[in-house]
């Protein structure tokens, strides 16, 4: 199948926001718009896809772009998670609709609303997605319609990435799946924007850390920008913020709580690492009762480092972390607010300035979600 390429004008002299992977959270598209100053008839947007699946209100963000649609200089793209409602026939859906629940799942949500019960979706999948392109049509023709690539004067738009080639002659696999895609891209004449492929992935290879800010390529002319939200623990909406064929800056939000630190602490010199996904089996090499934390092995890169028990999970294979997992210690400044990820015993996962790192629990004051 080949790509849908739909070409669309900037002004050079206008801002262009770009926006991916929102993955069925409008309120933090909302909140994310609204923080970048978002001028509608005069500022670009763009959504680099995957508005749907993976968080609670996958229906919400599409009405949302929906109406954004309405004004000028907006685009939306197709994401690889922009198609569940598209083919009855898919012979993947059934394996993915019995994966996902109501709670992460675009065609649940609508199934849910159309009291339509879980054994009779997936008795008949193809009369479901059928019976729910009937009950959504002005949905259905939407994402039927969303091009696949966006191409202006000074940039190029694409979901996970591009081969070499004519932008008609693209792929829609490469296009919209591809993973990893800077690791072997060429460069590109015009700056390319995509998503899809979180960007701390290539922050723990490339630095060993878990980092969720745009990540540029310079050399390459290639901006990613997925944070990762509803995919990473401390994942985040990304922002970015591009004029005169270039990148300039980003903005972000994200759904986690809020702390103050209280009194700050120096960064620890060792060197961190960064495992993610999916190489995360370890071997268990020792215990701290006190500390109720593991010395880990990690099978594929062979280093080790003290992991919280709560982070490791006991299967029958063997152990194997609970998610990504970074043994960086913040550097962090009294008065610093961060985001909270989650407390293992004596140490809180915290996000400050998109890059995830550890404190000392009895360092931060939390901060109440009505005040965060």
């Amino acid at each position: 199948m080949k790509c849908n390429v739909a070409r669309g004008e900037f002004s050079r002299r206008r801002r262009v926001l770009a926006v991916s992977d929102v993955h069925g959270r409008p309120d933090l598209l909302r909140r994310l718009l609204e923080k970048l100053d978002y001028r509608p008839g005069k500022d670009g947007l763009v959504l680099v896809g995957d508005l749907l699946e993976k968080g609670p209100d996958s229906l919400g963000a599409l009405r949302m772009a929906m109406d954004l649609m309405r004004e000028d200089r907006v685009y939306v793209l197709r994401g690889n998670c922009d198609t569940a409602l598209l083919d009855p026939a898919d012979p993947d859906l059934p394996a993915l609709l019995a994966r996902q629940t109501e709670a992460d799942g675009f065609l649940w949500q609508l199934a849910a609303a159309q009291g339509l019960a879980r054994q009779q979706v997936l008795a008949d999948v193809p009369a479901a997605v059928r019976r729910l392109q009937a009950a959504y049509p002005a949905e259905t023709a939407f994402l039927r319609a969303l091009p696949d690539i966006l191409e202006t004067e000074d940039y190029r738009f694409v979901h996970a990435g591009l081969c070499p080639g004519p932008l008609e002659s693209q792929p829609w696999e490469e296009a919209l799946t591809v993973r990893g895609y800077l690791d072997r891209a060429e460069k590109s004449e015009k700056l390319l924007v995509v998503g899809h492929f979180p960007v701390s992935n290539y922050t723990a290879r490339r630095r060993g850390v878990l980092g969720f800010a745009p990540f540029c390529d310079a050399e390459k002319n290639i901006l990613s920008i997925d944070g990762g939200l509803c995919v990473k623990e401390g994942g985040q909406l990304n922002g970015t913020e591009l004029w005169e064929g270039a990148y300039r800056r980003y903005s972000c939000v994200d759904g986690l709580g809020r702390a103050v630190v209280r009194k700050g602490r120096k960064a620890a010199q060792e060197e961190s690492i960064a495992w993610i996904w999916p190489d995360l089996d370890v071997d268990v090499l020792e215990r701290d009762e006190e500390r109720d934390a593991l010395l880990c092995r990690h099978q594929a890169a062979g280093q080790t480092a003290w992991v919280p028990a709560k982070w490791v999970r006991q299967g029958p294979s063997g152990a194997r972390l609970a998610g990504d997992y970074t043994s960086l210690r913040l550097a962090l400044k009294g008065g610093d607010r961060v985001s909270v990820v989650c407390t293992c015993g004596g140490q809180t996962l915290v996000k400050k300035d998109s890059i995830l790192g550890w404190t000392d629990t009895d360092q931060l004051e939390f901060i109440p979600p009505a005040q965060g």
